[in-house]
């Protein structure tokens, strides 16, 4: 269930990029920083569900890489 989960997570993110790269083409900067704020989110998300089992229901950035550097902290 997780890998499918993790799976998931990554396939959106890949979308997020995908638009970000889009609408930096398109010169709308604001929609590609949301975007890959968007993709940023959902890989750390991943990347946490697939070393710790799961990740903290947020949407700031700040948050999330702050959990992900306590698991690399506590090797």
């Amino acid at each position: 269930m997780k890998r499918e989960e993790i799976n998931i997570l990554i396939r959106r993110a890949k979308s997020f990029e995908d638009y970000a790269k889009f609408a930096l083409s398109r010169e709308e900067y604001d929609l590609s920083m949301f975007h890959l704020d968007q993709a940023f989110q959902l890989n750390i998300k991943a990347k946490l569900l697939e070393l710790k089992g799961s990740y903290p229901r947020t949407h700031f950035l700040r948050v999330l890489l702050e959990e992900l550097s306590n698991i690399f902290k506590k090797d």
